[in-house]
């Protein structure tokens, strides 16, 4: 299930988006340089703590879409360990996976506007197996290549009460970020996410970025549409990804 919401708002209908004390913002020229001069900057950081461990390191164009985010298990964030997603110049991931040590781990996702095109799956710090979505193969580190099946008998997951229950659970927890209007910003976010077995949702990751305070209230507003069905295969549930789309229009 995909929707898409269209909001209209105006200025004076706007909340501002709460800047907590776990958010650190550090500003840079067009040469990324550091900058204290809002007029200056061409870009900014924003590190979120996500727990003792784990801080999210977010850079963005000014008044634009992300650059990429890296998350670090030190507060200076100079120790990768945690998922890291790159983006292109309209916003759309182009990969995303998770570090640990400096090395890439587990399943790392390649991206095209969107559509997930490769999956490639490390084993201690090198690509074992890739598997192609646009040529339906599986290519090994041996040289070796199989014929990708597409799994059939396949139903996505669902929410629980359907689309109008979905969307009014999304409307109710969107608040609308003051930045995102003042900006008067237009466009679509796309986010990913996992649906477990049980239904659980989790691991919530842009696709698409339009701008930080409209992701974050967008992202937030998902993770917070939570009741779902799980995916199932052949009549059994299974862990799957999702995406979601949600059209933002600031007038």
């Amino acid at each position: 299930m995909k929707a898409q919401i269209v909001w209209v708002v105006c200025l004076l209908v706007v909340s501002t988006h709460a800047i907590s004390q776990k958010e650190r913002f550090y500003l840079f020229n067009d040469v990324w340089q550091s900058v204290k001069n809002p007029t200056e900057a061409a870009y900014f950081l924003v590190i979120q703590k996500v727990t003792d461990t784990a801080f999210a390191c977010k850079y963005y164009r000014i008044s634009g879409s992300m650059i990429k985010t890296e998350t670090f298990t030190n507060e200076d964030c100079t120790q990768p360990g945690g998922f890291f997603a790159w983006y292109n110049e309209e916003g759309y991931a182009d990969s995303a996976g998770f570090i640990s040590g400096k090395q890439k781990v587990g399943t790392w996702q390649h991206f095209d506007k969107g559509k997930l095109t490769n999956k490639i799956e490390y084993l201690n710090g090198r690509p074992w197996r890739t598997t192609n979505f646009i040529k339906d193969s599986i290519y090994y580190a041996d040289s070796t290549a199989e014929k990708y099946v597409r799994p059939t008998n396949f139903t996505d997951a669902q929410y629980q009460g359907g689309y109008t229950r979905y969307r009014a659970d999304l409307q109710r927890n969107l608040t609308m970020p003051e930045r995102g209007s003042m900006l008067k910003m237009k466009g679509t976010i796309m986010v990913q996410f996992t649906v477990d077995e049980t239904g659980k949702a989790s691991g919530y990751f842009l696709l698409k970025s339009l701008e930080w305070s409209v992701d974050e209230a967008g992202v937030f507003a998902i993770s917070k549409a939570n009741k779902w069905l799980p995916a199932t295969l052949n009549g059994r549930a299974i862990t799957s990804n999702h995406q979601q789309t949600i059209n933002f229009q600031f007038q």
